[in-house]
């Protein structure tokens, strides 16, 4: 079986049984394709994401305990978390960006 016969195989399997959350799935296997596919894809997306996710909780949690409700606060606490997700790329690991913003989107999209 072609390599990208058998990647075409697991990701519709993985969107059949996690239908539910097909939208998270779509993006994972977008941060991958676009990380370059592989072990090192798949280091630096699930890296970039757990990230991403991490900074946008904290953000979130910071926003619900200072000023829940408040859009201007909610969005220079996000301007922050966006400027560590950018400065964090310096480590190596976490030098694919685009995963930490679809990291951070997709905490954001769940709630």
């Amino acid at each position: 079986m072609r390599p990208v016969t058998a990647l075409a195989t697991v990701m519709a399997i993985l969107v059949f049984f996690i239908a539910i959350t097909a939208w998270v799935v779509v993006i994972a296997v977008a941060r991958f394709s676009a990380a370059g596919g592989g072990v090192a894809g798949l280091k630096k997306s699930v890296a970039g994401n757990i990230a991403g996710a991490v900074w946008v909780g904290i953000a979130l949690a910071i926003w619900n305990a200072v000023a829940p409700g408040n859009i201007l606060a909610l969005s220079i606490i996000l301007a922050i978390a966006a400027f560590l997700l950018c400065i964090e790329a310096s480590v190596p690991i976490l030098g694919f960006i685009s995963a930490a913003f679809l990291g951070a989107g997709t905490w954001i999209g769940g709630h």
